[in-house]
């Protein structure tokens, strides 16, 4: 190993991902799925209130909450998680504007 050359650590990093945090994407999924807070709450499971506090950067989303919101709202776990990707697969039929590479 080379001196002075540094590792990257595993996963995804800052600059893959953007600047978005979770409730960004998820207030833009739900948004782009035309739900309301309460549309969301009935199918995903979670309250508006802890909806809502994800939206706004004041809760973190952990990764089973992560999970149960991307299939509520039909997008890819990584990106909602990480932003890693397009929301959704090709050939879903429902591609989002954000999502064209």
């Amino acid at each position: 190993m080379r001196r002075g050359r540094k590792i990257a650590a595993a996963g995804p990093q800052p600059h893959q991902v953007g600047a978005q945090h979770c409730g960004e994407r998820l207030r833009w999924a739900r948004l782009w799925r035309e739900l309301s807070l309460e549309q969301l709450e009935d199918s995903s499971g979670y309250c508006r209130e802890v909806l809502r506090r994800i939206e706004l950067g004041r809760m973190r989303c952990e990764l089973l909450l992560v999970e149960q919101l991307a299939r509520a709202l039909r997008v890819r776990r990584q990106w909602l998680a990480f932003g890693v990707g397009k929301a959704v697969r090709e050939g879903a039929g429902d591609i989002a504007p954000w999502c064209a590479e």
